[in-house]
This record gives structure tokens, C-alpha cells and sequence, in this order.
């Protein structure tokens, strides 16, 4: 379920009614005039690869199991409950050890996608 909102919508969202169904990917999100926020899921072993994101600072906040996050090639041990700062410039890669569920908060930008691999 993805929601593209208006200027000045509120909303409360009960994510207990996402599907953790399917793939790895992103399985709820949203669009505010100037916020981007996804709901990530990567299973068991699945690793989102290094990229370098130019132009935005990106929040992830770990909702449920474990992994970690690398960036420029520090490794950060997470789980939930975890938040984690992503400066704008720096390469990052992450890894589900178990089953990863985590929030991409970000400045609202057009075109960006999250592949899992």
C-alpha cells in the first residue's frame, strides 16, 4: 500500500494490517508534499547493495528483527528498535540476518526506488 497525501492531510495508519506477504521490498509507504517514508521489508539473507545516495540524508528506523547496515564500509549491527542516520554522500549497503522490517525517512524526492536482492 503505497499513499500520496495533499498538503495539510493528516494520517494515522494501523500498520498491523500490512501484508508481510511476497517479496522484499517495500510493502507500505508514503508521499507528503516534503516526506518520503517507506516500510521495508527484507527477508532472512537479502541484502539491499552498496549505493550512494548524493543528495539526501536518509533516517531508517528498525521496526522488527535484525541485520545491519554498512556504511562507508563501517558495519552497524541492528535490530529493533534501532535508528540509524545516513548522511547524504556516504556509500551504504543492508543485510537481513532474520527477517528485517525498517522505516526510510527521507526529504521528498522524486524517481528513488529500493531493490533487494
Amino acid at each position: 500500500m503505497h499513499r500520496r497525501l495533499q498538503s495539510g492531510e493528516v494520517l494515522v495508519a494501523d500498520l498491523s494490517e500490512v501484508s508481510l506477504a511476497g517479496a522484499s521490498g517495500v510493502i507500505w509507504g508514503l508521499d507528503s508534499p516534503q516526506l518520503n517514508a517507506n516500510l521495508v521489508k527484507l527477508d532472512a539473507d537479502n541484502v539491499i547493495d552498496d549505493h550512494v545516495n548524493t543528495d539526501l540524508d536518509v533516517l531508517l528506523v528498525v521496526q522488527a528483527g535484525d541485520g545491519s547496515v554498512t556504511i562507508d564500509g563501517r558495519v552497524h549491527d541492528v535490530a529493533a528498535d534501532s535508528v540509524v542516520l545516513i548522511p547524504a554522500g556516504t556509500s551504504r549497503s543492508i543485510r537481513a540476518r532474520r527477517r528485517l522490517l525498517y522505516f526510510s525517512i527521507h526529504h521528498r524526492r522524486e524517481g528513488l526506488a529500493i531493490n533487494a536482492t
